[in-house]
């Protein structure tokens, strides 16, 4: 459970980072080390999406786990039944939103999701935000 006054962890909570690949970009980056401090702080992550092997490598030496077979990156059930399951999903990419948000759902999850590269502009465009708010209550 999350306390909403200091926004800490009073539970170590099993985390999901899903992207359409870990390259390293400059979000992939961010996201990289969003999923450093996670681990310092006693949760457990798990990477979902294509990653480079040097930057598979790096995770995996610092306690990160990865789901970045093909086969295993299109099944909600293959990933549940490798990780158990997550409590929050953490999407980092527009593309990959429904794909996360199902993985969501199937783990009874926190759906996030946070773009790393499209301006707002695209965002108001394409309205997909409003579309996937307006879906939230068939998330959780």
């Amino acid at each position: 459970m999350i306390d909403p006054v200091f926004q800490t962890a009073s539970e170590k909570l099993a985390i999901a980072h899903v992207h359409t690949g870990l390259v390293g970009s400059g979000g992939d980056r961010v996201s990289e080390l969003e999923a450093h401090y996670l681990v310092s702080r006693g949760h457990q992550v798990t990477v979902v999406g294509l990653t480079a092997p040097d930057i598979a490598a790096r995770l995996a030496a610092h306690g990160i786990a990865t789901v970045n077979e093909p086969a295993e990156i299109r099944s909600v059930e293959a990933i549940l039944a490798r990780t158990g399951g997550f409590d929050i999903v953490h999407c980092h990419c527009i593309l990959s939103a429904p794909f996360a948000a199902s993985l969501a759902k199937a783990s009874g999850a926190v759906f996030v999701i946070h773009n790393h590269s499209m301006g707002e502009s695209w965002w108001e465009r394409t309205g997909i935000i409003s579309r996937l708010l307006s879906r939230r209550q068939g998330l959780r």
